[in-house]
């Protein structure tokens, strides 16, 4: 958030898994983080049913039965192989 509104920051190294299908509509300005500035410092954070989905875990062998936020197998693979090992403190439930 402190990239989005300080003008001092330069560069955001951050991984972000990417959800969903298709990409968000470009910005107005061209920045990509003027709509997140605009809304940080003014606009509604509120979610509704429209644009609000879940709880939902993280990922699942089962997206029939138990569909997650990553749908993909690999994702599954990853967080089932890493995020389970001993002491990483990692939850596939939503909070």
């Amino acid at each position: 958030m402190v990239g989005a509104i300080d003008t001092r920051v330069k560069a955001i190294v951050a991984q972000v898994p990417a959800c969903g299908d298709s990409l968000p509509p470009p910005d107005r300005d061209g920045s990509c983080f003027a709509s997140i500035r605009d809304r940080f410092l003014g606009g509604d954070v509120s979610g509704t049913p429209e644009n609000t989905f879940g709880p939902l875990p993280v990922v699942s062998c089962d997206q029939k039965g138990t569909p997650s936020l990553l749908k993909a197998l690999t994702a599954y693979r990853w967080f089932i192989e890493h995020g389970c090992r001993f002491g990483s403190k990692w939850e596939n439930s939503p909070r």
